[in-house]
């Protein structure tokens, strides 16, 4: 077997037959590929609608999670169960397009990539849909060194969905989720750290759903917790290894000011001053954990970063152009 797609699903009755019925409309032999669907104690009926798609797979799989484990767990259980040469992770309201499993086979086909990173369009609306949104495929270099240096500076997306993986890299270099929100960053710098072959698809095979509704839109304490414990875990994960960190500092917090923009540019619509209240705490909670001893700033200097940021978003409505001005900004104050 070539492909095995795992789907996590936790309360999708309204999108899990559309990301089904994308799977079933492949060109591509149901001999060679298997779907795993994990339910993660769905409430509502995404179980029952995705029952009704058994006998339409020749390789269709149900695991049922007694709890609900997150889709961090829920995707190890796929991994382990998988009988696939190859994993690819799907989201339970995401698509795959046309043909993604043929054109994905052609390159697989006896080359035993490590990974091969695919690029993918944003869907907001029927009307609003934006093409090839993956920019950073010039940051995965050969070259290790580089490669982090660009992972950890904020280049590299660290999203686990646009990328499929052989399963004895993974099992060899034990590379497998943690629990939490945001569990594909530190997956996927793993990924980038022990990859020797790899290669890189300009053309869109999935298809991303924007929803205001879903896991990773919703900002909350437990969010903003789970974002802010990554850059721990690869930071701790580049010590353990004696990874000449002292020259990755400067890259590191151009990082580390990414990841507090970004919280501070969605907090910033925020209307429940009470967890404005608690996601500021966190903020500078972590923001030091994250930082070298050696050269984080004080705590004057973080301060000044997030009263920068407030001060310059006021009049602003778009996030993006929020990020720029305060990015530019706070790196001079490091």
């Amino acid at each position: 077997m070539v492909i095995s797609i795992i789907i996590p699903v936790f309360n999708l009755e309204g999108y899990i037959s559309k990301c089904l019925k994308s799977i079933k409309r492949q060109n591509f032999s149901q001999k060679k590929f298997e779907v795993i669907i994990i339910n993660d104690n769905s409430k509502d009926k995404s179980l029952k609608i995705i029952k009704k798609f058994n006998n339409q797979f020749k390789n269709f799989s149900i695991i049922n999670n007694k709890n609900n484990i997150g889709p961090g767990p829920s995707r190890n259980r796929g991994i382990l169960y998988a009988k696939g040469k190859y994993i690819m992770f799907l989201d339970g309201d995401d698509f795959l397009k046309k043909n993604a499993l043929k054109i994905l086979e052609k390159i697989l086909n006896n080359k035993n990539y490590d990974f091969i990173g695919y690029n993918f369009d944003k869907i907001a609306s029927k009307r609003k849909i934006k093409r090839k949104c993956r920019k950073d495929f010039k940051f995965i270099t050969k070259n290790v060194n580089k490669r982090i240096k660009n992972f950890l500076n904020g280049e590299i997306d660290g999203s686990v969905i646009f990328t499929i993986v052989r399963k004895k890299f993974l099992i060899k270099k034990n590379i497998y989720f943690l629990k939490g929100l945001h569990e594909d960053i530190f997956f996927m710098f793993k990924i980038y750290f022990f990859a020797k072959k790899f290669q890189f698809l300009k053309k869109s095979l999935y298809q991303k759903q924007v929803r205001k509704n879903s896991i990773v839109n919703v900002l909350n304490k437990k969010r903003v917790n789970d974002f802010f414990n990554q850059p721990i875990l690869i930071k701790n994960f580049l010590l353990k290894r004696n990874f000449h960190f002292k020259k990755l500092n400067k890259f590191y917090i151009r990082g580390v000011i990414g990841y507090v923009g970004g919280i501070l540019a969605q907090n910033f619509y925020l209307k429940n001053s009470r967890m404005k209240e608690d996601i500021y705490e966190i903020i500078h909670k972590f923001s030091f954990k994250m930082l070298n001893k050696e050269i984080r700033p004080d705590q004057s200097k973080l301060d000044k970063i997030v009263n920068l940021f407030l001060k310059k978003v006021k009049n602003k409505k778009k996030n993006r152009d929020i990020f720029k001005i305060y990015e530019k900004k706070a790196i001079k104050l490091i």
